[in-house]
């Protein structure tokens, strides 16, 4: 579909003509929600939006270390030429939207683009967490999230040689990864007792530790970083870490790089500021339907808050965008990790 048609079509309120569901957020699930509708053929009585915040929509996340061993943004592209083919579909890439009128089903982005809905569904995904530690702002101190993120990261690592990055789930080993590969020495920092304690339970997170130092990464277990110490010119050079039960023990590293990879806090913004049922400690509160507060408006992927858990891995988003792509061509799926 050209940009011309796609404008047009998001520009449409009246949803009398056909009804529209509106995706907010291209990552991967709000695109694998598109591309299901399609094949459920939805598209044949509704017109899917997807709006993204990214000048490149729909790519995949998890493999972004990938671009620091040649990949390219191409590679990693996740949108099937055959949905974005369909008529009934539209891709607005760079732009943001920025209230939610659940009553009157009428969203408004950053560039005062006004799009009418019969069902809106949150994809907004999540945010790295960053820790409150003294220097997390110094030059060479960066996220790893997008392919933006990815370019300022590996421009910054030319010509340096070592790189701490501070969380040892599945983002922060392939943060490591990406430095490793930019051939920067690279410790990973942990706060838990083993690596990826989210995923796996003690004896595993021991046997992967080991693999991953057997691939040259230091990886401090039971270890929280207290501070970036910037050099002579201003940015990175060292950070110092701290045994998380015993704060007085503490240790520097050498660095010309500091990437924070320490979990993920769900994007819940734009939901909480339209009323929706927002979690104790953040995330959309969904049913198994992936239903939120109001019946119209749904939530899928790291944003979405069901079971009283937010999922951080793809295979539960990608689940959850299943169970919705049915509900909405009127099938009865629900939710499941079992």
């Amino acid at each position: 579909m050209s940009s011309e048609s796609a404008v047009s079509e998001a520009r449409r309120e009246d949803a009398s003509e056909r009804p529209v569901v509106l995706v907010i957020g291209h990552g991967m699930v709000g695109n694998k929600l598109a591309e299901l509708l399609v094949r459920l053929g939805a598209t044949r009585t509704m017109d899917v939006i997807v709006v993204g915040e990214e000048a490149v929509g729909g790519y995949d996340r998890v493999h972004l270390s990938s671009l620091f061993s040649g990949s390219t943004s191409g590679d990693l592209n996740l949108v099937d030429p055959d949905i974005a083919a369909d008529p009934a579909v539209s891709f607005l890439s760079g732009e943001r939207v920025e209230t939610l009128d659940c009553e009157e089903r009428v969203a408004v982005t950053d560039q005062g683009r006004r799009i009418g809905f019969r069902f809106a569904v949150l994809a907004t995904g999540s945010v790295p967490y960053v820790p409150d530690v003294p220097g997390k702002e110094l030059p060479g101190c960066f996220i790893y999230r997008t392919l933006d993120d990815v370019e300022t990261i590996r421009h910054w690592s030319a010509g340096r040689e070592r790189g701490v990055v501070v969380g040892g789930g599945l983002l922060g080993l392939e943060a490591a990864h990406a430095l490793s590969s930019c051939g920067l020495a690279t410790d990973v920092v942990e706060y838990a007792p083993w690596l990826m304690p989210a995923q796996l339970d003690e004896i595993g997170g021991d046997l992967l530790g080991r693999r991953v130092r057997n691939l040259g990464v230091e990886v401090h277990t039971a270890t929280t970083l207290v501070e970036v110490h910037a050099g002579a010119d201003g940015a990175v050079e060292r950070a110092e870490l701290a045994d998380v039960a015993d704060q007085s023990d503490r240790a520097t590293l050498a660095t010309d790089i500091v990437v924070f990879a320490a979990g993920i806090r769900p994007r819940d913004e734009l939901a909480r500021a339209a009323g929706l049922k927002i979690g104790e400690r953040g995330g959309i509160v969904v049913d198994s339907r992936c239903r939120t507060s109001n019946p119209d408006v749904f939530a899928i992927g790291e944003c979405g808050l069901i079971d009283g858990r937010v999922h951080g891995l793809v295979a539960p988003g990608y689940q959850m965008a299943r169970v919705l792509s049915e509900t909405i061509c009127g099938g009865d799926a629900r939710f499941s990790t079992t």
